[in-house]
């Protein structure tokens, strides 16, 4: 923020005690500051200069919500009945803040721009304390539909009777201003920034099935009328007329369809029919955006784990999403380097984390690494939403790869990444009990101390000594236990069934056995997600086999399934993996070596790591019967 700007800020400040007491009515009153700290100095600097002269039993109330608040500035402001809101709080102070403001106990509340989007917030009086709020250090004007955002908070109909907006601005905003709130400026369409989405959405559904279509589909839109009308705000020239428009228009729609069948996303026969791939399909299905669609489909297929990860935080749907400010650099930097005092994430970064990018990276580490974060760390709401679209582009991705890859890791990685971010824990996590619905964060990190970091550890321990360990009430260990009991456990075995001398030197039968299948069959409730994948390749990564077995399935067939598989003459070890979706600690990954290649002291199967640079949690190995 520049000095300036900091002391723009500062001189609102003295104007707000005035406009409170000769517009509020001694109401609620909503003030909207810019950044998280000039929330806090307002809210600081009203408390000093309270406008409402408080009756004893109102300042009872504030001392008995200030005790129940964690923050201590907060604490200190809600003396005085001056709150503040922003990300940086916890969510039960959050909570706590908004609760005491709807039933008018905290009738001033300072707040950044996260509390407009609020549906149940209602103010008499609301304040726009300037109209730029700053990103990546420069200051850059509110969009107008985040204004109009704030401004309805106002005597919002159903929860107020009338109410009042007030926005402190720049003299030069005056007029702008003036037009949004009389409804005298004209709104803009922005459709054509998602051109391509839309267009794939209805090329998906049949509605675009040639050219024409896709012509005619923009002449029917709001975005068609305003373009000539107002021709120099979309980039054209002004006298341009209204056949060159049109022309421009046929264009655009032009190479956003030649740019879907570069990347194979769509088909078009001789006639000119468009047809969407199984790709395009994937893009409209799961809501991706083109760019980051294009991001996946110019990998080289060759990518390791830590290379998907960074192609998913270049994603404009997670970019432009999660924005991060640049005070949290400090604290994802000590994540980011190895000292006494903290964990370290497992792909460490080169260089001072700086770029939106980075930030991302290292807080998705942080997540699946089970790295203990602050209480008052500022991010800690934005985390939930983070991963959730980190989920939907890497299920696209491994989508993406069951139809293209032919490369077994390139494959295996984009699966093993998809479900440890379903998971939300790296897919060799020793903290593996994190997914129990019994235990939290605090108590996984008791057992992992104790060294109970398996499933087959904590299962086969006695209930009493997991409650030892966790420091609860009796029967905790038995809940813990019958719920590891619960979670599906695989067997996989090789059998050899024939030998063969043409393109076939050996014929192995591949057996899955999932052994607890009668106790999953009663769990209803989650037997509709299960699924694990099986993957089979060679030593030149080309993948032999790969297929996605639902554990219904598996129950309809009393837990084993069977798969005959004949080994190429040329194959000089064969790699299986077993890769459960919807569990971490669970898969197994093996290597197996055909009989002929062998002396009678070798052993034909042997455990490895999926990902071998790693610690291996994997199950024990399949037997060869």
């Amino acid at each position: 923020m520049k000095i300036f700007d900091f002391f723009c800020l500062q001189k609102l400040n003295l104007k707000l005690p005035e406009l409170i007491n000769q517009y509020s009515e001694e109401r609620t009153t909503l003030i909207f500051t810019c950044t998280r700290k000039d929330c806090q100095t307002t809210a600081e600097f009203l408390s000093q200069n309270c406008p409402f002269n408080y009756k004893p039993f109102q300042r009872d109330k504030f001392a008995i919500l200030s005790q129940s608040i964690d923050n201590n500035r907060l604490k200190a402001t809600l003396l005085k009945g001056i709150g503040f809101y922003h990300a940086g709080l916890s969510p039960d102070d959050r909570q706590k803040l908004e609760i005491a403001f709807l039933n008018g106990e905290v009738r001033i509340i300072v707040a950044t721009s996260a509390l407009a989007s609020s549906e149940d917030l209602s103010a008499h009086l609301v304040i726009i304390k300037g109209t730029n709020y700053f990103i990546n250090g420069s200051s850059v004007e509110y969009e107008e539909s985040t204004v109009l955002q704030m401004l309805d908070i106002a005597g919002k109909s159903e929860l107020d009777d009338c109410g009042c907006a007030i926005i402190l601005t720049r003299k030069e905003n005056e007029t702008k201003y003036k037009g949004l709130v009389s409804g005298e400026k004209m709104i803009e369409s922005n459709i054509y920034n998602f051109f391509p989405e839309i267009f794939m959405t209805e090329i998906e559904r049949n509605a675009i099935c040639c050219l024409n279509d896709a012509v005619g589909w923009v002449r029917s839109t709001f975005f068609y009328i305003r373009i000539h009308k107002n021709k120099q705000y979309y980039g054209l020239d002004p006298n341009c007329t209204e056949e060159q428009v049109d022309q421009k228009l046929k264009e655009i729609c032009i190479k956003e369809l030649n740019s879907f069948k570069k990347y194979e996303m769509i088909e078009i026969t001789a006639d000119g029919i468009i047809k969407a791939t199984k790709i395009g399909r994937l893009m409209a299905a799961q809501s991706i955006s083109s760019q980051a669609m294009q991001q996946f489909l110019k990998l080289k297929g060759n990518e390791n784990l830590y290379d998907l990860l960074t192609v998913l935080t270049r994603c404009k749907d997670l970019n432009q999403s999660v924005i991060l400010k640049t005070a949290d650099e400090r604290v994802l930097s000590k994540f980011n380097t190895f000292s006494n005092y903290n964990r370290v994430i497992r792909f460490p970064l080169s260089g001072p984390i700086k770029s939106n990018e980075m930030k991302i990276n290292v807080l998705i580490q942080v997540v699946l690494g089970c790295i203990p974060l602050p209480e008052d760390f500022p991010l800690l709401q934005k985390i939930d939403e983070m991963i959730n679209i980190c989920q939907m582009l890497s299920n696209c991705l491994m989508d993406i790869a069951f139809i293209k890859a032919t490369n077994l890791n390139f494959l295996l990685n984009c699966i093993i990444l998809a479900k440890c971010l379903k998971v939300g824990l790296w897919e060799n996590s020793r903290y593996v009990c994190n997914q129990l619905n019994v235990v939290n964060s605090k108590i996984a990190r008791k057992l992992v101390n104790a060294n109970l970091c398996s499933f087959e550890k904590i299962e086969h321990a006695d209930p009493r000594l997991i409650e030892n360990v966790c420091q609860c009430d009796v029967t905790f260990g038995d809940h813990v236990i019958e719920e590891i009991k619960r979670i599906p456990k695989y067997e996989v075995t090789i059998e050899n069934t024939q030998i063969t001398s043409v393109d076939y030197s050996q014929t192995i039968r591949i057996k899955v056995n999932l052994t607890n299948w009668e106790v999953i069959a009663n769990d209803t409730d989650k037997l509709g997600k299960l699924s694990c994948i099986l993957l089979i390749g060679d030593q030149d990564n080309a993948i032999l086999v790969k297929e996605r077995i639902f554990t219904q399935h598996l129950i309809m067939l009393t837990g084993v399934y069977e798969k005959d598989f004949p080994i190429p003459a040329s194959a000089a070890s064969i790699f299986i993996h077993f890769i459960d979706e919807f569990y971490v600690g669970t898969d197994i990954s093996s290597e197996y070596f055909p009989k002929y290649l062998l002396s009678h002291e070798q052993n034909s199967i042997r455990k490895i790591q999926a990902i071998k640079q790693f610690d291996d949690i994997f199950n024990a190995s399949p037997k060869l019967e």
